[in-house]
């Protein structure tokens, strides 16, 4: 959750998000829909809003929860101004909506709608897609867990997505549901068949439809493929990957042997990506120009011997 002061045309106020940016699409959509479309936001912790408005926060938090994912909880620009002062504001966030970019957030949802529709794999009826600002927000429901994640992949690939929210359920047609324990047992059996997939290392759990796997592998390669194998498995509803990877040693040229692996890659503009090497963990920062790019660089860390945990902060920038 999220608390800001808010200056628009309209004077100060208070908002609440259970969002974690102010600049999220949803975040920006409902603010348009009240008239705000230019505003300077100034984050505030929420205990201290908490503080200055006791009870009457507690009840607005509570219906952000249950009904919305943005509230105003005070909207006298006298009252604001008189609650917080200025030492007290935190991170500083200026937005102003683009009639163009708007333009450009109509033709993207062309793309990535003509785009699903073009896979036959995926039922794209029911799919829902919404774009503000090159973020791409996927809603409605599927009938299988492989149709949810092939249609993220090929939103993922479009031209232009910068980011995307996937909210899609799996709704297996007709009611036609499978036990927690025949899911389960199918799981280990497809599993105990992949030879990718260390014999004995892993565990699954499932519950409501939902898989979850843990313990411990040594490759990225073969967390991956544990759980691509159960995509197509009937009845699941998702997969919670929790498997780690716990390389045997460190290697004391890793950061090295990421860098040439990245400039091995044609379609990466290597100098752009910032590396950083903690122990077994690879942090990468910087910018790239897809999300084909940035899955390509995390892939080769992965690649790298050594490597047990990849945080992958890279920016996917808009095509000039």
């Amino acid at each position: 959750m999220k608390t800001a002061l808010m200056l628009s045309g309209g004077g100060p106020l208070v908002v609440a998000t259970s969002h974690s940016s102010l600049t999220d699409p949803r975040v920006l959509e409902q603010l348009h829909e009240k008239g705000i479309d230019k505003f300077i936001a100034y984050e505030l912790p929420v205990r201290l809003v908490k503080q200055r408005y006791g009870g009457h926060f507690a009840a607005e938090v509570h219906d952000l929860h249950q009904s919305k994912d943005l509230q105003v909880v005070d909207e006298d620009g006298d009252r604001v101004f008189g609650f917080f002062r200025f030492r007290e504001l935190g991170h500083r966030v200026l937005y102003e909506r683009d009639e163009a970019a708007g333009v450009a957030n109509i033709s993207l949802r062309d793309e990535v709608i003509d785009a699903l529709a073009f896979e036959p794999s995926v039922r794209s009826g029911n799919i829902g897609v919404a774009v503000e600002g090159g973020t791409v927000k996927l809603t409605g429901s599927v009938g299988t867990y492989s149709e949810k994640r092939k249609a993220e992949e090929i939103v993922r690939h479009v031209r232009g997505v910068r980011g995307l929210v996937e909210e899609i359920e799996v709704r297996p047609p007709g009611g036609d549901m499978m036990s927690d324990e025949e899911i389960a047992r199918r799981a280990l059996s497809i599993l105990a068949w992949d030879t990718r997939v260390p014999q004995d290392m892993i565990q699954v759990r499932v519950e409501d439809g939902g898989i979850t796997l843990t313990g411990e592998v040594e490759w990225y390669y073969q967390k991956a493929a544990a759980e691509n194998a159960l995509h197509r498995l009937h009845g699941v509803k998702r997969i919670d990957n929790n498997i780690a990877i716990r390389p045997p040693d460190q290697i004391a040229d890793m950061k090295a042997r990421i860098e040439s692996a990245l400039k091995r890659i044609a379609a990466l503009e290597a100098d752009r990506i910032r590396i950083s090497v903690t122990g077994q963990i690879v942090l990468l920062e910087g910018e790239v120009n897809s999300w084909a790019e940035r899955d390509a660089a995390e892939d080769a860390v992965w690649a790298t011997p050594g490597v047990g945990k990849v945080d992958d902060r890279l920016q996917v920038t808009a095509f000039d």
